[in-house]
């Protein structure tokens, strides 16, 4: 990753919080902003299968931060007609969440990075290779993703979550897209007031 690369997401990620003084007369008062909640995805390599624990705080009612921490199970490949398992252990996500409301439900759009630590035969695996001349098996890279939100009940508390997030983008593992499917519990409701 570039150095110009860091900055625009540094300088992205900050953004939410020069918003929010904007924001403050606008946004419901709620006593509680933090959310939380899980999904299940689909990794279209190697046709891999993961869970992850989400939880954010809504920081406007456009912008929130969240993050990602979740791991895969392992699958059997082939790589240049040898076998390999294929996994990530751990990844580990930060984002900034853009946010558009429209009456129940939330579109977003997910810009940061994310750690991930490969288990299985390692990172060779995610090279297409057998052998790699990397000594670590984690890598850093910027993620992004896309996404709604629908919201139920009442008190508009508990929401479904349907995502395609992109966790890994570099250019010795390639790309790695998911698609997610989650619960949220927003502990202070949905972040604006509806007016219907």
């Amino acid at each position: 990753m570039t150095l110009r690369t860091r900055l625009i997401i540094a300088l992205l990620l900050m953004l939410p919080f020069a918003a929010q003084a904007a924001d403050a007369s606008s946004e419901r008062k709620r006593k509680n902003k933090a959310y939380a909640g899980g999904t299940i995805a689909m990794w279209d390599r190697y046709d891999l299968l993961s869970v992850a624990g989400v939880g954010g705080y809504d920081i406007t009612r456009w912008f929130a931060m969240e993050g990602h921490l979740g791991t895969s199970r392992s699958e059997d490949v082939n790589v240049g007609g040898v076998q390999a398992k294929a996994q990530v252990d751990v990844f580990f996500s930060v984002f900034t969440r853009f946010n558009l409301v429209y009456q129940r439900a939330t579109w977003f759009a997910l810009l940061g990075g994310s750690y991930l630590n490969f288990g299985g035969d390692g990172r060779a695996v995610w090279q297409d290779a057998t052998t790699t001349s990397d000594s670590s098996n984690y890598v850093f890279s910027p993620s992004y993703g896309l996404g709604v939100e629908l919201f139920a009940g009442k008190k508009k508390r508990a929401s479904m979550t349907f995502s395609w997030v992109r966790y890994l983008d570099t250019d010795k593992e390639g790309e790695a897209d998911t698609f997610n499917i989650g619960f949220s519990y927003h502990f202070g409701g949905i972040p604006y007031t509806p007016r219907y």
